[in-house]
């Protein structure tokens, strides 16, 4: 099924607005409470979803009207920003705390994964 109608795209933008309103929030209470630790990856958490989910479905909303993506690239967009998120803000805490993970990296793994399946279903779907 691909997505035609250009609200769609619209209501994308504002729901990642509202998320990323939220992350903005979450980073500033849980620094506020962090001893005067900051951490570069809870500072810019926010920026992740405005600069990839909101100004991209704006930018495909305000100039490309007649772009016609299909759910599922849409869906694996929206899970892109969501892990890189999580992860920045992962990262945040660990920094913040004082410690390492080694399980983080899975974060980047998944994405990367994520990144490859939306390309080649995105190609896919284009010489169709």
């Amino acid at each position: 099924m691909y997505i035609s109608d250009i609200n769609y795209y619209k209501k994308q933008a504002r729901i990642l607005t509202l998320i990323s309103l939220f992350t903005l929030v979450f980073s500033i209470i849980y620094e506020i409470y962090s001893h005067n630790v900051f951490s570069v990856y809870m500072v810019y958490a926010p920026l992740i979803p405005l600069i990839l989910g909101t100004f991209v479905y704006y930018i495909i909303y305000f100039i490309n009207k007649k772009i016609k993506l299909k759910t599922i690239n849409i869906n694996i967009h929206n899970s892109i920003i969501l892990s890189l998120t999580l992860f920045s803000i992962f990262k945040g805490v660990l920094d913040i705390y004082g410690t390492t993970n080694s399980l983080i990296v899975y974060y980047l793994y998944f994405m990367i994964i994520l990144i490859i399946l939306n390309i080649i279903i995105f190609t896919i779907n284009k010489k169709r």
